[in-house]
């Protein structure tokens, strides 16, 4: 079967410039521009299985049920808001278990800012990109992180912090995030990880900050002592193969530096993906 040809306009009969009645020369066909939302939309990547998510779809139970889904569809619609106004747009951190619809909100927000103005953004699983970059390396070939990632006005980086980080992917990421921060462009993150480690987690971190002369009986912190220590790779807030924390992945700096660039919309709550089935179902009776 052969693909439909698409129409050819009748204002520059398909050149892309059309004459203007009493002067000299062409100008540019306003068809150039017809399409342009649709090209930039591609040129997102976002991924089929978010191809339907927006932000006027993004279904919450009542506020009084789970405020934190409400006030994460508020500040994520308060983003596009504002997203014109702003000289340099802070950004935003999507934060909780997993099923909560982040990622839903982040793409319905580059979608927006598409429909309105054309925004050049970008969607980057940074799991699947590092992944890119480990095969890459065991085929002797060089692989980098798309420019994209770098460039585009918004950027979403999804199921940030998913695996263990090496320093190298750390170093990488550092440069990512410090070069959108000194360029003004907004950075959309999701993650699993949260701020607070679970109370057998802490337990271990205190036990060995103690059994290294780091933290005394009173718990106060000798910072120089953590300092040398981390030099030749000790770092207790990384005691477990994977991470359970942001700063167990990013270490503090790289975690300070996060919270200046974003603003933290914190998600908790049940899985938004079986809520949104139930609404679906709901609706179809």
């Amino acid at each position: 079967m052969s693909k439909e040809t698409p129409p050819t306009c009748p204002r520059c009969h398909g050149s892309g410039f059309r004459y203007v009645e009493g002067k000299e020369g062409v100008v540019k066909c306003e068809c150039k521009n017809d399409n342009r939302a649709d090209r930039v939309l591609r040129a997102a990547e976002i991924p089929r299985k978010y191809a339907d998510c927006g932000l006027d779809n993004y279904i919450t139970p009542p506020s009084n049920e789970n405020p934190y889904l409400s006030l994460a569809l508020i500040k994520a619609t308060g983003f596009v808001d504002q997203y014109f106004t702003q000289a340099t747009p802070k950004g935003l951190l999507f934060q909780g278990t997993p099923g909560l619809g982040k990622t839903h909100l982040a793409v319905g927000i580059i979608r927006k800012l598409i429909e309105l103005k054309n925004v050049p953004c970008y969607f980057c699983n940074f799991a699947a990109e590092l992944q890119k970059i480990r095969d890459s390396m065991s085929t002797s070939k060089t692989l980098v992180l798309p420019r994209l990632v770098y460039d585009s006005e918004v950027l979403i980086l999804d199921d940030f912090g998913a695996q263990r980080w090496s320093s190298w992917v750390q170093d990488q990421m550092s440069n990512v995030l410090s070069y959108r921060y000194d360029n003004g462009r907004a950075t959309l993150i999701t993650t699993n990880l949260s701020d607070k480690p679970s109370e057998d987690r802490a337990a271990m971190r205190v036990a060995a900050m103690k059994r290294l002369g780091v933290m005394n009986s009173a718990g106060e912190v000798d910072t120089f002592a953590m300092a040398r220590l981390e030099q030749v790779g000790i770092r207790f807030s990384a005691v477990r193969d994977e991470p359970e924390t942001l700063e167990d992945q990013l270490g503090d700096r790289l975690r300070s530096r996060l919270y200046e660039m974003c603003d933290v919309v914190p998600m908790y709550g049940a899985d938004y993906r079986k809520l949104k089935a139930e609404k679906s179902r709901d609706v179809r009776r």
